[in-house]
């Protein structure tokens, strides 16, 4: 007996891991990045749904054009964004522009996608 005679050329016991094809790869891909994508929006609008105060202040701060808008106060009830001791100021001088004691914005989202506000008191 030989050593070739003892020792198999192929390891018949392990067989070889199957590879998928490459559409079936690139399925799990896109099924892994599309439930990654879902769980991050789903965190970011419970983190919104939570904290909406916070979401209007920021958009405030945000305000284009030559003005900076603050508020005391930011309240969602009712579907309607009431907001207190509001200022708006220029941003350049840093003059007041509007000052309100309180606003109320009562938002129709139909409306919105035609860039119109709604009302405003």
């Amino acid at each position: 007996m030989t050593y070739h005679d003892t020792m198999p050329s192929e390891p018949s016991s392990m067989p070889a891991p199957r590879r998928h094809c490459w559409w079936v790869r690139l399925l799990r891909w896109m099924a892994g990045f599309c439930m990654t994508a879902m769980l991050i929006l789903g965190a970011l609008v419970w983190w919104i749904w939570q904290n909406p105060e916070r979401v209007v202040q920021m958009a405030m701060q945000r305000l284009q054009g030559d003005f900076r808008a603050d508020a005391d106060s930011v309240k969602i009830e009712h579907g309607m964004l009431n907001l207190n001791e509001v200022l708006i100021r220029e941003s350049a001088t840093g003059k007041p522009v509007l000052k309100a004691k309180s606003m109320t914005w009562q938002p129709v989202l139909r409306e919105l996608a035609e860039r119109k506000l709604g009302r405003i008191a």
